[in-house]
């Protein structure tokens, strides 16, 4: 199963990724996978652990779930999850809307074992809107550092 959503991730994302940005973060975690995956597998469970989101809302229209997140510092960032592999520890998801420097968003991110502990591994290409592709990349970086440093934190307890 885990390699079907990652084939599936990669049949969306490499049309686009030719001439896309990307930003990946990779954090060892010293927590056990099912830990880490129990908070981050929950699509609007990152409200719990990203210090940037003040509330995550669930909606759906037809088979697609939908995440409304709230940023602590104003702005709503509108999310479509494309495909989700609880067995493989992993989910990808799109920016519908959002007020980043960012469009043609796609990412993922995943949860595997190393020795006893995890590896968090979190993926976006997009392309800059409105900003530098500079700007795009540090934004878009900051947020997945600043998210993947809180969720080690969290998982460390």
């Amino acid at each position: 199963m885990k390699k079907l959503a990652l084939l599936a991730f990669v049949a969306i994302v490499a049309p686009a990724a030719a001439n896309a940005l990307e930003v990946k973060v990779v954090k060892e975690v010293a927590a056990a996978p099912d830990a880490v995956w129990s908070a981050v597998g929950d699509f609007c469970g990152i409200a719990n652990w990203h210090p940037a989101i003040a509330k995550c809302d669930m909606s759906s229209k037809g088979a697609d779930t939908f995440r409304s997140l709230t940023l602590k510092g104003g702005g709503v960032v509108y999310e479509k999850q494309l495909t989700f592999d609880k067995a493989g520890r992993v989910y990808s998801y799109t920016i519908e809307t959002s007020p980043l420097p960012v469009k043609d968003y796609m990412a993922q991110i995943s949860v595997t074992p190393k020795g006893t502990g995890s590896v968090l591994s979190w993926t976006a290409t997009f392309a800059a809107k409105d900003a530098s592709d500079a700007d795009a990349i540090k934004t878009i970086a900051g947020i997945f550092e600043l998210g993947a440093a809180a969720l080690v934190a969290k998982t460390a307890k």
